[in-house]
């Protein structure tokens, strides 16, 4: 009878730890933790505004973003605007680094850009939007027990992506579930093949959501770039036409 309590014991025990650590647990407490899913939904139209941290200096930076997938990025530089991943619903724009001058993105470098931008967060309905989700253990990251989560999402038209470049990794800290890092694959350029590692920070809550306020990206343990953001904005009246290809 003892033998068989002491068995009973063990199997709950080991079935709560079990049903604690699945991938769906993990993701419906980050959604919770960061506003809830219909809290998520419900958002059509975001502005971040902020400063870029590079090279010593701070650039004033903008980016507006409008569901699905619209969205415009700019920093004013020496008094020139510096637009980066704009995206007008069908084709994506930048100021070319070389010539400074703006220029469209070609189809399938805009379909990238597309399936990078979707404003609804990755993990509301990720299923049925053709994404899989793989919890892949713990990992100590800035000091903090997190949960790693592998996200894989599925290959945009037009594109010969491989399934490194369509997996991201989310480190959700396992107190809060608030994501401490983001690993993407770097898809182009002298990087491409490497990863890119975005660590949030300072979190705050605007409109009952909950934002990262301090964002910095770092290659290979080298910092490339930080966003210090002050102020939030959300479901503001932005037209289509903001988002579109100036001339």
């Amino acid at each position: 009878m003892k033998k068989n309590a002491l068995l009973l014991l063990f199997t709950l025990s080991f079935s709560i730890i079990s049903r604690a650590q699945t991938v769906d647990e993990v993701i419906e407490n980050y959604l919770k933790a960061v506003g809830g899913k219909e809290k998520l939904l419900s958002l059509k139209t975001l502005r971040t505004t902020g400063f870029l941290k590079m090279q010593g200096m701070e650039i004033p930076y903008i980016q507006q973003q409008k569901a699905p997938n619209l969205q415009r990025s700019v920093a004013l530089f020496q008094e020139k605007s510096i637009y980066q991943n704009c995206f007008d619903g069908t084709t994506g724009w930048h100021t070319n680094p070389k010539t400074l001058q703006l220029e469209k993105l070609t189809a399938e470098e805009s379909e990238t850009l597309k399936a990078d931008i979707q404003m609804l967060d990755p993990f509301v309905n990720y299923a049925e939007r053709g994404y899989s989700v793989t919890l892949e253990g713990k990992m100590l990251v800035e000091g903090k027990d997190c949960y790693r989560v592998r996200l894989l999402k599925k290959p945009p038209p037009m594109t010969n992506a491989t399934v490194a470049e369509l997996s991201s990794f989310y480190f959700f800290d396992t107190k809060t579930y608030l994501p401490v890092l983001v690993r993407n694959a770097i898809k182009k350029g002298t990087g491409k093949g490497g990863y890119m590692d975005t660590y949030l920070s300072k979190f705050q809550t605007v409109n009952d959501m909950v934002f990262p306020f301090e964002i910095t990206q770092k290659i290979n343990g080298k910092t490339t770039l930080s966003i210090s953001v002050t102020q939030v904005e959300t479901n503001l009246d932005l037209t289509d036409q903001e988002f579109a290809f100036p001339g």
